[in-house]
């Protein structure tokens, strides 16, 4: 998007320069790589032979488990997964008014968003050195509150208007693309991984079930107004996992893994305010900005046979806006500008799913 040549000028910058790095260290990784790589929280096997072994061949006993791969330069392991995650959301925004006066003119807050979400994705291990991951998760929001205010006077002074309302139904989109190395640290016990990746994020919000509370006038009947916000971007990240093998024959290995992402993307959002009769309809206002954000990943994942594992992981997200534009569009066919102060986009996620090794 032309609207924001400097972020797109800076995130470009950034990339390529990761990218360089990245494929200047794969070169050296892939020649001394001879140690176990695991996939993060994936626990695939690529064991090389010894001769001091037990057995007449000279390779090693292999320990119970998953199984194990020959090292090969042309060797790609692939593993599918599908799984369910409950999530919780709170979105905010406010805007000036003109001028900046006053300079927090409306606010908005969706919290205590719940969301049920199906997800697919897969993994890759390439040359024992190159990993890619992707992931598209979809949500449903199943309940949740909104409040909207506004107010006369600067920092939130003079509020004349607020209405809680509810917000129980709207979704959710996340997309994610990822491609990184295998740096093997201490053999075949800890693995670390720069990452480069782009994504996408959207959340369909409503307000539903009005209520207004200053002036103290009750419920009131038609809303049904959207706000739909749109995150894209690229990002830089690095993952640590660490193999561990248990003894037991039930579980015999299992490898806890931990992530962190940290992302630039473009803001858009649009609103229909429905009982607005002076708003267009149906878009009423657009929101437009630079956003960054910060992703943390935690989680545990064990085989439960030779091509099936189980994965329980943890997610939590922030992203910001700061200094963007809101563009109001009116009936008559005229437009406004204000500034948008912030938004603010936090979410927390527990997802279990199941994978299939191939």
């Amino acid at each position: 998007m032309m609207r924001h040549p400097r972020f797109c000028v800076f995130g470009l910058t950034v990339t390529l320069t990761f990218v360089i790095c990245l494929l200047a260290t794969a070169f050296s990784v892939v020649s001394y790589a001879e140690a176990t790589l695991l996939l993060p929280g994936q626990v695939f096997i690529a064991q090389a032979s010894s001769n001091d072994g037990d057995n007449p061949d000279g390779t090693e006993d292999l320990p119970p488990g998953p199984p194990a791969y020959e090292k090969s330069s042309s060797q790609a392991i692939i593993q599918f997964y599908a799984g369910i995650n409950y999530r919780t959301d709170k979105l905010d925004w406010n805007i000036a008014g003109k001028d900046d006066d006053p300079n927090i003119l409306s606010e908005l807050t969706w919290d205590n968003l719940e969301i049920y979400e199906l997800s697919i994705g897969f993994s890759s291990l390439v040359k024992q050195s190159v990993y890619f991951r992707g992931y598209m998760n979809y949500g449903r929001i199943m309940s949740g509150e909104n409040q909207d205010s506004d107010y006369k006077w600067d920092n939130r002074q003079g509020e004349w208007s607020r209405s809680n309302n509810s917000t129980d139904h709207g979704s959710t989109i996340d997309v994610s693309l990822g491609a990184g190395i295998i740096l093997p640290i201490f053999t075949d016990v800890f693995t670390i991984m720069p990452m480069i990746g782009l994504s996408y994020h959207s959340q369909n919000l409503t307000m539903t079930n009005g209520y207004q509370t200053i002036p103290p006038l009750g419920p009131f009947s038609g809303l049904d107004s959207t706000y739909e916000a749109q995150w894209m971007g690229p990002w830089v990240g690095l993952e640590m996992q660490v193999d561990m093998e248990t003894g037991w024959r039930v579980v015999p290995r299992f490898v806890p893994f931990i992530g962190f992402e940290y992302h630039w993307a473009i803001f858009d959002a649009e609103a229909d305010w429905n009982l607005r009769p002076d708003f267009d309809h149906p878009k009423s206002f657009e929101h437009e900005a630079e956003a960054s954000g910060i992703c943390f990943m935690v989680g545990l994942s064990t085989f439960l046979t030779e091509k099936w594992s189980l994965k329980i992981e943890y997610t939590q997200q922030q992203w910001s806006v700061e200094d963007g534009t809101d563009r109001v569009f009116f009936s008559d066919g005229i437009y406004e500008e204000t500034r948008l102060n912030e938004v603010n986009w936090d979410s927390r996620a527990m997802g279990l799913t199941m994978q299939y090794q191939f």
